[in-house]
C-alpha cells in the first residue's frame, strides 16, 4: 500500500524543521537515514506489536512561499494483526501527529528565542545606563576663588614679623611677591585634593554599577536555566495530552459481546496447564483487566518490548479487544510445555483467530507464539510472550 501527503510549517529556516523532525522520527524507529533535505526511515508501519522493514517512508523538506513545506511518501504492508481496520487511515493518524509535535515543539524553540533577545537588550539597556552615570562630567573647583580666600590669609601671616621687628621688614613691593606665592601654591594643593575626592567618587559609582550588572546578569542565567530545564517536561505533556485526545477520538466502538465463561482472574494452578486454560478463556472475552491479571509485574518480554509494566500489558489488550470486528474468538492449538525447572516453563503454541461478520466470509488465521512461565508462591505467572512471522515453526530468538 502506498500514500503521500504534503503539510507546511510557518517557519522559514528549512534546517532547522529538519533537525526537529529528525530528533522525532528516532523515538518513533531505530533506523533513519539523513541525507541532505531528504530523511528515509525504516520500520513505520501500522502495527505497533510488529515492525516490518519493508515498511518504508520518505520524507523531503523545502523552503516555498516564506515556510517549509514537508513532505512524505509513504509505502508499508498490510498487518494481520488489524484485520478489517483501514490501516492507510491509521498510517495518516501517524503522520499528522508526528507533523503537529514538530509544529509545537518549533513554537517552543521559537518563543524561547525571542524572550532570550528581549533579555538580551534589557541587559544592554541597563549596563548603557550605568556607564551614563558613571561618565558624567566633573565640576574642577575655580582657582580664583580658592586663590581669593587665601590671599588674606596669607597676608595676615605676612603682617606678624612685620610688628615684632620694623627694621627688618621689607618694602611693600617685596612682602607682596611671596604673599601671591604661597597663595597660589595653596591654590594648588586645594585643586589637587579636589581632583583626589572626585576621582574617588567616580570610582565607587563605578563599582556600584558592576555590582548591580553583576547581580542582574547571575538572576538571567538561573531564569533562563529554569527555563531550558522545564521545556522538556512541558513538550512531553503537551504530547501525551494531544496523543490521548487523538487516540480517545479515532478509538471505534466496541460492539458488546457476551463475555465467555470461565475464572476471570488467575488461582493458584498447580501445573502451567491450569494456568493456560484460564488465559485461553480470559482471551477469548472482553475484559482486558482480566487478560492482564495472568503476566508478571513486570514482563520481561512482551512482544517487541521489555519490562513492560501491568498498565501497559492491559492498555495494549483494550486495544485489540476495541479493533475486533464481529463474532471473534481465539483457540490456542498445538500446546507443548517444556518444565525447565521446578518453578519455570516454556509454552510453544499457534493462536487460531477467527473472525465471523455479517454478510462477510468467514476469517480465520493462525499465529505461533512462545510464552515463558514463572511460578511464585504456588501461582503461575506469565513473563514473557511473543509472536513468530512468516514461519510454521519456532524459531529462536
Amino acid at each position: 500500500m502506498r500514500f503521500s501527503t504534503i503539510t507546511k510549517v510557518k517557519v522559514q529556516d528549512a534546517e532547522r524543521v529538519l533537525a526537529v523532525l529528525e530528533q522525532r522520527l528516532r523515538t518513533m524507529v531505530s533506523i533513519v537515514v539523513r541525507d541532505g533535505n531528504r530523511i528515509t526511515l525504516l520500520g513505520l508501519g501500522p502495527s505497533s506489536r510488529a515492525i516490518n522493514r519493508h515498511d518504508t517512508t520518505v520524507i523531503d523538506v523545502w523552503a516555498e512561499g516564506g515556510e517549509t513545506a514537508i513532505g512524505a511518501d509513504v509505502t508499508f504492508q498490510a498487518s494481520a494483526f488489524l484485520g478489517e481496520t483501514g490501516q492507510e487511515e491509521i498510517m495518516r493518524l501517524k503522520l499528522e501527529r508526528l507533523f503537529e509535535e514538530t509544529r509545537e515543539q518549533l513554537d517552543l524553540e521559537s518563543r524561547h528565542d525571542v524572550a532570550r533577545i528581549a533579555r538580551m537588550e534589557a541587559l544592554v539597556s541597563g549596563s548603557s545606563a550605568s556607564t551614563r552615570v558613571a561618565d558624567a562630567p566633573r565640576q574642577q573647583p575655580s582657582p580664583e576663588v580658592t586663590l581669593a580666600e587665601e590671599k588674606p590669609a596669607t597676608a595676615t601671616q605676612a603682617e606678624k614679623p612685620a610688628r615684632q621687628d620694623a627694621k627688618k621688614t621689607p618694602p611693600d613691593s617685596e612682602r607682596a611677591e611671596p604673599s601671591a606665592a604661597a597663595a597660589t601654591a595653596a591654590a594648588e594643593r586645594s585643586m589637587a585634593d579636589a581632583d583626589d575626592e572626585e576621582l574617588d567618587d567616580a570610582d565607587y559609582v563605578l563599582d556600584e554599577a558592576d555590582e548591580h550588572g553583576s547581580n542582574r546578569w547571575i538572576l538571567w542565567a538561573a531564569l533562563a536555566a529554569c527555563l531550558a530545564a522545564a521545556l522538556p517536561f512541558i513538550a512531553h505533556y503537551l504530547s501525551t495530552w494531544r496523543e490521548g485526545r487523538q487516540a480517545a477520538a479515532t478509538q471505534p466502538a466496541a460492539e458488546p459481546q457476551p463475555a465467555a465463561a470461565g475464572p476471570a482472574r488467575p488461582v493458584a494452578a498447580a501445573e502451567p496447564a491450569d494456568l493456560l486454560r484460564q488465559w485461553e478463556l480470559a482471551m477469548q472475552s472482553r475484559d482486558a483487566a482480566a487478560q492482564a491479571s495472568f503476566y508478571a509485574v513486570p514482563v520481561e518480554r512482551y512482544f517487541l518490548r521489555y519490562n513492560v509494566n501491568k498498565a501497559q500489558v492491559e492498555a495494549d489488550k483494550r486495544w485489540q479487544i476495541a479493533n475486533r470486528r464481529g463474532d471473534w474468538t481465539v483457540k490456542m492449538e498445538k500446546v507443548k510445555i517444556n518444565r525447565t525447572a521446578d518453578n519455570a516453563a516454556t509454552v510453544n503454541l499457534v493462536k487460531h483467530y477467527t473472525q465471523r461478520e455479517e454478510g462477510r466470509p468467514v476469517k480465520e488465521w493462525s499465529v505461533p507464539s512462545q510464552l515463558k512461565l514463572k511460578s511464585e508462591f504456588g501461582v503461575w505467572w506469565i513473563t514473557s510472550e511473543r509472536d513468530f512471522f512468516g514461519t510454521d515453526s519456532f524459531g529462536a530468538p
